[in-house]
């Protein structure tokens, strides 16, 4: 049994289906990957904060309020309780626990982001 060739008509209907499925994901991937380019430089961005020399005597608040204030400067809007600091002997370990909503035409999409460093010897950075 032979199958008829597709009509020129039909193959103008899936060729313009392909376009606008892929025009789709193109502009889906551009929507996409500012969240994640903000979040690494927020991991950036507690990393220069652990990296200073003052940090193993900083308070936990002096900590956060260093994070947040280089989040702003980067151009987020992370609020200190979004950021859990701990420290213990030798140990500094920043937490930011945030979520970052997309917005597409028909529906969004909520990323959730928990970008952490953590270093035993933050004094060897420096």
């Amino acid at each position: 049994m032979d199958t008829a060739p597709p009509s020129p008509v039909a193959q103008k209907v899936r060729l313009a289906i392909a376009i606008l499925v892929f025009a789709a994901l193109i502009g889906s991937l551009f929507m996409m990957v500012p969240p994640y380019l903000d979040n690494l430089r927020l991991q950036r961005g507690i990393k220069s904060v652990l990296v200073r020399p003052d940090v193993l005597t900083a308070t936990e608040d002096s900590i956060r309020n260093a994070v947040v204030a280089r989040a702003v400067q980067d151009g987020m809007s992370i609020s200190p309780s979004q950021i859990r600091v701990e420290k213990l002997a030798g140990l500094v370990r920043v937490e930011v626990i945030y979520t970052v909503r997309v917005e597409f035409p028909l529906y969004s999409v909520d990323l959730h982001f928990r970008p952490f460093l953590e270093d035993e010897m933050i004094g060897d950075f420096t």
